[in-house]
């Protein structure tokens, strides 16, 4: 699977409550980003969509060998996101 970010830009996504009708699918699922969580552990982090990520239908996990390709995911909080793949 792979997962690529980038600014809100127009496109035809389907907002992140759609998102588990989508499984399997090649797809962009848009969202704003309220919360960002980090396993210290292992360095993920998880892109949080919901106020309780337990009870959201969708977030993201941004492995730590990743995140040279988003950059600091805490610029991400509070802004509209695009989430493109399977």
């Amino acid at each position: 699977m792979i997962l690529t970010l980038a600014l809100l830009a127009g496109s035809n996504c389907v907002p992140f409550t759609e998102a588990p009708k989508k499984i399997d699918e090649t797809v962009c699922i848009t969202g704003k980003v309220l919360h960002i969580g980090e396993s210290k552990r292992s360095g993920t982090h998880f892109l949080n969509f919901c106020e309780d990520y337990r009870k959201c239908p969708f977030s993201v996990v941004v492995f730590a060998r990743d995140l040279e390709d988003i950059g600091d995911p805490q610029m991400l909080v509070g802004k509209e996101i695009e989430i493109h793949g399977k």
